[in-house]
């Protein structure tokens, strides 16, 4: 994509995150959010809430 702007002359910098990233990085500051040792833990707690509804 760098290479493609570069030669295309178009300015974008892809280092400035958007609206909903900067929203995103807002909220797991602030908030008091789930921690996960493992990614395993993280399935099967994504998996459990799917169950659920």
């Amino acid at each position: 994509m760098k290479m493609t702007c570069e030669e295309s002359r178009m300015s974008i910098n892809y280092l400035i995150p958007n609206k909903e990233t900067i929203e995103a990085i807002r909220q797991a500051r602030e908030e008091n959010l789930e921690k996960f040792k493992t990614i395993e833990d993280l399935m099967n707690d994504l998996n459990s809430n799917n169950q659920q509804d």
